[in-house]
């Protein structure tokens, strides 16, 4: 950040550069007088903060659960189920496919991972035989 004097209305501007030739006041660039006339610049410093929270988020998600791994048996148990459905693998194929788009996989992951294998790693016994 810089701050600098504008010639033309005799004001003290701060600004941040983004390039060598983006300036904050209109008179840095012109050589006749007008009113100061601040230019819109990009707020980096929010942008960054965009970008970071979301890395730092998942990579602290993605480090807990390391340590928490099991079996995923409720996962294990409706594509069992899922696999001997029906005689027919083409129906059997449509099922599974169903599963996934009327959210019942992502479900039964995400209870996996959040409840079942939490408590498996604590007890030491799996939830789902």
């Amino acid at each position: 950040m810089r701050t600098w004097d504008c010639n033309g209305c005799a004001r003290v501007l701060t600004f941040v550069p983004v390039s060598s030739v983006d300036y904050s006041c209109v008179h840095a660039q012109r050589a006749w007088a007008l009113p100061c006339e601040p230019i819109a610049m990009r707020d980096t410093c929010t942008s960054m903060k965009k970008l970071l929270a979301p890395l730092i988020l998942s990579t602290v998600l993605a480090t807990s659960a390391a340590g928490c791994y099991g079996s995923y048996g409720a996962f294990k148990s409706v594509h069992k189920w899922n696999g001997n459905a029906t005689g027919n693998k083409l129906a059997n194929s449509a099922i599974h496919l169903g599963l996934w788009i009327i959210p019942v996989y992502p479900l039964v992951i995400a209870g996996d991972w959040l409840i079942f294998n939490n408590v498996e790693f604590i007890t030491g016994k799996p939830v789902f035989n």
